[in-house]
């Protein structure tokens, strides 16, 4: 019972930790870009948040499913940076998640869309969360100018970050995935000394590679 409980708290998370609503006009967990006419997450998407997601498959599909499986982060990526099992370690909840493939933060986009849209019913519209495009990062570069603040290797919860920008984390922490596979935007806690506005490829979950998700109204029929 306490299980369940704590599921369901982790879950609530997602939808209600921004207290955002569509009647606000906001996808919950992003904020307003009227320059790309989209909505992006505030900050990369959490070990919380990944949580969240796990314990909706298990409770859906269970624990032995595919489902689940298939979602669970590479446990040695993510041990490199965190240095603990993913399931049990709590002090790194606030961090952004590695390990996670090209494949999986798509999953992860399909299923916030059709949480949110449970959650936040709307006859006349509804919310697709997907990866960013390469274009729509540079774009997001452009109009936040983040400045890199990285003065040592090392990954930060992000709360910890930069706040005086709207979108946090944009050179701190991890590259972030676009919508092509294999091409990551952005600084990263390994690299020093160098731009945030970068593009780097990669063929394989990473420990310096996350996302974080955009959002778009999409009007029903």
């Amino acid at each position: 019972m306490m299980k369940k409980i704590i599921g369901i708290f982790l879950y609530s998370i997602l939808l209600i930790s921004f207290n955002v609503s569509f009647s606000q006009k906001l996808p919950p967990g992003s904020i307003k870009v009227k320059e790309l006419n989209s909505f992006i997450d505030q900050y990369e998407v959490t070990n919380l948040a990944w949580l969240e997601y796990l314990f909706w498959l298990k409770d859906k599909y269970g624990e032995n499913s595919t489902e689940y499986n298939n979602a669970l982060p590479d446990s040695a990526i993510w041990y490199s940076v965190y240095n603990g099992k993913f399931i049990s370690q709590n002090d790194f909840r606030n961090y952004p998640v590695v390990g996670v493939s090209f494949e999986q933060a798509n999953k992860y986009c399909e299923w916030r869309s059709i949480v949110v849209n449970e959650k936040y019913s709307n006859k006349n519209k509804k919310v697709i969360y997907k990866l960013p495009s390469l274009d729509e990062f540079e774009q997001l570069y452009s109009i936040i100018k983040p400045e890199i603040k990285n003065e040592k290797e090392i990954i930060s919860p992000i709360d910890k970050l930069n706040s005086n920008v709207k979108v946090i984390g944009l050179c701190d922490n991890v590259s972030e995935m676009t919508s092509t596979y294999g091409i990551a935007y952005g600084s990263n806690w390994t690299l020093k000394d160098t731009v945030c506005n970068i593009k780097l490829n990669y063929d394989k979950p990473a420990n310096w590679i996350g996302f974080r998700c955009i959002a778009n109204f999409e009007k029903l029929k």
